[in-house]
């Protein structure tokens, strides 16, 4: 609704009064100063800047509207400063209330204005919003640009109407596309379920592979058993009443885990090792297991910082199975610094009933036994064991040979080692280390398990065995 108000019609009659007719109230020099008129006249602010700015002329047309003239570009203008142009002023809004004495408008400001009916010369009514019109708020080009838009929106007659494009199929998981191969003569099972590939012998548990775990965001081994069938890992998850559940996101079982990569921290789960694909699918032949898959670093926000590859080779033994994991790392988005920390490397945590705590014991290959006596020192291989339903079982890691240094060894009573070739300082063994792999350069670590059951087991003899398999 548009209304002509009486006290435009004063204003203007105002403005062309002789200037001898005027006086002003003195307000200060805040521009809010109003001119004294005769009597019988009335002034009021009803458009100031920026709505108008600089008026140089006004005028009423035939239907009581207000027009301004602002000269902007008088006297020097500044770069950008607004071409010259004439607007037009009136009280327009929706109308909110309507009494005998006044009528109320809603306008685009959020504001209210309540217009005495007395001073309404005329009232027009029209279907219009009370909201600024777009061509006040977008440049010539972007309204090109919505309009170019609204074109491409536009729907075709049926008959001529193309099918829609048939959209990409959804990736599907893993498991549904990666087929595992087994010889016929082997008593290995394979099963890939959802985030894992399930592993069995004879019908039995032989362990579980698992790369998508939500809560342990790196690539493991679980619930890994031996030749006879016993469990050698700590059940994951551990069982409440049976097993310690301390650190049970970060010991899962057998795992590769770093604290400190480029500050990242992908032993607490901080980043992520992210499986990206098997490069080779799960193959069992009469007594091995082999794959290979590709995985990605990622920092906690989800950016990549390099790659890495894994090669797995499960073997079984007289003494039990033989697991050696080959994993290559690429420096692809930048250079990747291997920190110095306990927790850095190869680690494995035994079942509960082989804890040193609860009666099993920890030996390395110079001798040293206990967890205490063991901790931080160098070892070729180092051997944890305890006895699990009447049977010797337990797990010796060996670092491979060719590594780029050798290890030393983080080791607790309540479980869990690690073959550590990182935590120089940590571990007690000299000055901070720093492994600094350069961006498109690559760092090889070999590291062997074997997962043993029975009495007459002897860790030289399969860090011997190992030797040969790897070198």
């Amino acid at each position: 609704m548009s209304i002509n108000n009486r006290l435009l019609q004063s204003l203007a009659l105002a403005l062309l009064l002789p200037a001898g007719a005027l006086s002003f109230d003195d307000k200060g020099a805040d521009g809010n100063a109003l001119p004294k008129v005769p009597a019988g006249f009335e002034v009021k602010v009803f458009a100031k800047e920026p709505l108008v700015r600089q008026p140089c002329s006004v005028a009423f047309d035939a239907e009581g509207r207000l027009f301004v003239g602002m000269g902007t570009q008088y006297r020097d203008p500044k770069p950008g400063t607004p071409g010259d142009s004439v607007v037009s002023v009136e009280d327009t809004g929706v109308l909110i209330e309507e009494s005998g004495l006044s009528v109320t408008l809603g306008l685009s400001t959020a504001q209210r204005l309540v217009i005495p009916k007395e001073n309404i010369e005329s009232r027009r009514t029209t279907k219009k919003s009370a909201m600024p019109s777009f061509d006040r708020q977008l440049t010539p080009s972007q309204a090109a640009d919505v309009t170019a838009f609204l074109r491409t929106q536009k729907v075709k007659p049926a008959e001529v109407q193309k099918p829609e494009a048939k959209r990409p199929e959804e990736k599907k998981p893993e498991s549904e596309v990666v087929k595992p191969v087994v010889d016929a003569k082997s008593k290995v099972g394979l099963d890939l379920k959802g985030d894992r590939l399930i592993m069995t012998y004879a019908g039995k548990p032989l362990g579980e592979y698992v790369w998508g775990d939500q809560k342990v965001l790196r690539p493991y081994f679980a619930n890994l058993h031996g030749s006879g069938g016993a469990k050698i890992t700590r059940n994951h998850p551990p069982v409440a009443g049976t097993d310690a559940t301390d650190h049970d996101t970060m010991h899962p079982g057998l795992w590769l885990g770093f604290g400190d990569i480029s500050g990242v921290d992908f032993w607490r789960n901080r980043g992520r090792i992210r499986h990206v694909k098997f490069l080779a699918p799960p193959t069992a032949t009469e007594d091995r297991v082999t794959f290979a898959t590709e995985s990605e670093l990622l920092k906690p926000d989800g950016k990549r910082m390099g790659g890495m590859v894994n090669r797995y080779t499960l073997t079984r033994r007289p003494a039990g199975w033989l697991l050696v994991w080959d994993a290559n790392f690429t420096a692809t988005e930048q250079e990747l610094v291997f920190g110095d920390q306990e927790e850095m490397g190869f680690g494995a945590r035994v079942a509960s009933e082989c804890t040193e705590k609860n009666g099993g014991a920890l030996v390395n290959s110079g001798g040293a036994k206990t967890a205490k006596t063991t901790w931080g020192k160098p070892a070729a291989w180092c051997d944890y064991s305890g006895t699990k339903d009447g049977r010797r079982v337990g797990i010796t890691l060996m670092p491979g040979p060719k590594n780029f240094r050798e290890s030393w060894w983080h080791t607790r009573d309540y479980g869990v080692f690690v073959a550590n070739p990182f935590g120089r300082a940590a571990m007690g063994q000299g000055a901070k280390s720093a492994v600094a792999v350069k961006k498109d350069e690559s760092l090889r670590l070999v590291f062997g398990a074997m997962l043993h059951e029975g009495k007459d087991y002897d860790p030289a003899t399969e860090y011997k065995h190992f030797l040969e398999a790897v070198k």
